[in-house]
């Protein structure tokens, strides 16, 4: 598959996906197997900080079409080590990429979206005993898009890698997702399926990405690939200045408006990805190095729209008041997200 989307055409969203006789119907609801409790704290080490073994889940999305039930497994795993990947070339995405030798470490990615409503959910079926646990509608619309049809995907969704009906689970897990963010080989962004001429934005983004050989984040200066491109690209200050159609700059800021980029995890999620993270939206795909580069040379204006989209794609060159302003803005289900949200994140600014 090319880096850009795929030339399959974007399946409708319904209520009720494929049919099942009496026998293929799901079974009872899904139960969680308990994690091990964590190994004690080391003599004098500090109780706040992270066993050296983690354990979470890992789920296996099986393969399927779009209107198939979403059938998985989930499984208990140990995460030791940070994995390592390679990709064919660090700005070209390859959904065929191979992670590096190392059997030992768990091999996954992890999913950055925004949870969506929790009424009226789906459901997904996991395992032989076809156990069924439910999941909002905008997960179920997320997982259809990204399963492989020909092969397992395993991800770590916290929808449903953490359990949702267990206090314990939940504060633990949560203390954990800066190591689970950070140690995956490649963070799947996913900001809603196909609106709003969004496949033309990311056809745009895509094309500005490609004209920007690298940015230097701390000092904002932008190198661009061809003498051409810093002609035409280099010396605008403001959206309405680069040379884009309206539809372009329409589609654009259609896309910066999505609930993803206001999500106060999405700061952590973001920040700790490797440069193999990868933007879905819809059936469009883009790098996230290109992806960010071009938001970051669009969101040069001050407008509301693009300048949040800026704090969110160059977060480790930001100071320590402007995050405390941009979290006051983000937003999240629970009060208690705005604390853990912002610790993943502050070991690395000082």
């Amino acid at each position: 598959m090319d880096q850009g989307k795929s030339t399959a055409s974007e399946p409708p969203e319904r209520e009720g996906h494929g049919h099942e006789s009496d026998s293929e119907k799901p079974g009872e609801p899904y139960k969680y197997t308990p994690l091990p409790e964590p190994e004690p704290a080391e003599l004098g080490q500090d109780p706040l900080l992270e066993p050296k073994t983690l354990w979470t889940r890992l789920l296996t999305i099986h393969p399927g079409q779009y209107d198939d039930e979403i059938a998985v497994d989930l499984n208990n795993v140990a995460l030791e080590e940070k994995a390592e990947s390679h990709l064919r070339d660090k700005n070209e995405y390859d959904p065929e990429y191979r992670i590096s030798a190392a059997p030992h470490l768990q091999q996954y990615e992890a999913l950055s979206y925004v949870w969506g409503s929790q009424e009226n959910p789906s459901h997904v079926v996991v395992g032989d005993e076809r156990r069924i646990l439910s999941i909002s509608r905008s997960l179920d619309v997320a997982m259809r898009h990204l399963r492989y049809p020909d092969r397992p995907r395993v991800i770590w969704i916290d929808a449903i890698c953490i359990n949702q009906t267990s206090d314990s689970d939940k504060n633990r897990q949560v203390g954990y997702m800066r190591h689970i963010y950070w140690s995956t080989p490649r963070v799947v962004i996913w900001l809603g399926p196909e609106a709003d001429d969004s496949d033309h934005a990311m056809d745009v983004i895509r094309s500005i990405g490609e004209k920007i050989l690298r940015i230097n984040w701390a000092t904002a200066q932008t190198k661009f690939v061809t003498d051409e491109d810093e002609e035409v690209w280099g010396d605008h200050r403001r959206m309405a200045d680069l040379p884009l159609e309206e539809r372009d700059r329409s589609a654009i800021e259609s896309l910066i408006k999505r609930p993803w980029f206001e999500r106060i995890w999405i700061r952590q999620e973001v920040f700790l990805a490797s440069d193999e993270a990868v933007v879905y939206c819809g059936r469009s795909r883009s790098p996230f190095e290109l992806f960010r580069r071009a938001l970051y040379r669009v969101a040069r204006e001050t407008s509301t729209e693009t300048s949040r989209a800026r704090i969110v794609l160059i977060p480790k060159y930001v100071r320590l008041e402007w995050l405390r302003f941009d979290h006051y803005r983000a937003k999240c289900s629970e009060p208690r997200d705005y604390v853990y949200g912002t610790l993943g994140i502050l070991p690395w600014l000082f």
